[in-house]
């Protein structure tokens, strides 16, 4: 039962604000900041390769060939000995963290969808435009570009946009392009 998995009460507006500041805006950003200090201290010259959970949810296959390539392991996981990727097994899909919720959101017990929706309409437009948007949007399975004032200052107040989906044509995902400020 989804109503099993409440922990601390209902899933307020509030929380929910907490919850992407602390998700979406702090790990993301500590995240970037640790992989850019490392490879400064280690004398890189290459970029950290980005991967984005919404890219490995819609295009994994995408981005574990593009994280080999990056590595220049070519398509072929260390210890394996075919250069196929399916012989061996996603590293995604053998990775021990699971997605808790895969469900909509509003298909849990804990969540009042009409009172988040409340929440977001009585702010947004005007607080809230990122939040708004991809609340619209949730079904749709899109990557977003990081929510940005126009100062270029990341805060959950700021705008975004969906980034071009990773595809055959589009194979990776830079720094560049999820913290570009939404066209106007």
């Amino acid at each position: 039962d989804k109503g099993k998995r409440r922990r601390n009460g209902q899933f307020t507006f509030e929380r929910m604000l907490q919850c992407i500041h602390h998700y979406a805006i702090g790990d993301q950003e500590l995240s970037i900041s640790s992989a850019f200090s490392a490879s400064i201290s280690s004398k890189s010259s290459a970029d950290p390769y980005l991967i984005l959970y919404e890219d490995v949810l819609s295009s994994g296959s995408i981005v574990e060939e593009g994280l080999l390539r990056h590595l220049h392991l070519g398509t072929t996981r260390i210890g394996a000995s075919s250069t196929d990727l399916s012989a061996t097994g996603s590293v995604f899909e053998n990775n021990s963290t699971k997605k808790v919720h895969s469900d909509p959101l509003c298909h849990y017990n804990d969540v009042t969808c009409s009172e988040l929706e409340l929440g977001l309409r009585n702010a947004t437009g005007k607080k809230y435009p990122c939040l708004w948007k991809q609340y619209q949007q949730a079904e749709e399975g899109l990557t977003w570009s990081m929510p940005l004032l126009p100062s270029g200052l990341v805060s959950l107040e700021g705008d975004c946009f969906p980034l071009e989906a990773l595809d055959e044509k589009k194979r990776t995902r830079t720094v560049d392009e999820l913290y570009r400020l939404p066209p106007r």
